[in-house]
């Protein structure tokens, strides 16, 4: 599976990368619960199948069981831009490289949707913050490695500057002679 190549927008602000996925989701409708009828669970994102822009996302249902189905989503993507380098870089080099999945609630009959896929941890917590459900999966090999030649090209760590501590005492002591 090899990802899109880059498209270019005139500028390198907009520098896009895109890798197409398909998202293994599961729901279990819960019995004997007062709080809650139904769990949903992301439990995997594949590298592969269509992913473009223009494709609309689609579903596969295939039961498992009375109360329990699985759900194979097909046509999303994973899209890097430059200037979010550093959360990419900060995600692979963690000790559990991520993936996440934001859903949002089907209104009419409580479906659970994949609304986006990411890489960027900045930007997942930021949905939570918004109350959005964010899953988060374990990154497999073949994006791990794109996501790390991205970074590599991409992101150039800021040397942090220690500050210096001014000497407060010798600058009051200036100041009150000058004063005298």
């Amino acid at each position: 599976m090899n990802p899109d190549k880059t498209i270019d927008h005139g500028s390198n602000d907009f520098l896009t990368h895109i890798f197409p996925v398909s998202i293994v989701m599961q729901h279990t409708v819960v019995e004997n619960n007062v709080w809650i009828a139904d769990q949903w669970e992301v439990e995997a994102v594949i590298a592969g199948g269509k992913g473009s822009a223009d494709d609309i996302p689609e579903k596969t249902v295939s039961r498992i069981g009375q109360a329990e189905e699985k759900y194979i989503w097909v046509n999303y993507q994973i899209s890097l831009f430059a200037d979010e380098a550093e959360s990419y870089y900060f995600n692979i080099i963690s000790d559990s490289p991520s993936v996440f999945v934001v859903c949002r609630d089907e209104e009419e009959d409580g479906e659970l949707i994949p609304f986006k896929v990411s890489v960027n941890y900045d930007e997942a917590s930021s949905f939570l913050e918004l109350e959005e459900q964010v899953f988060k999966v374990p990154m497999p090999a073949e994006i791990y490695r794109w996501v790390e030649a991205f970074v590599f090209n991409n992101f150039v760590p800021v040397k942090r500057k220690k500050r210096k501590l001014e000497n407060w005492k010798g600058n009051h002591k200036k100041q009150n002679q000058v004063t005298h």
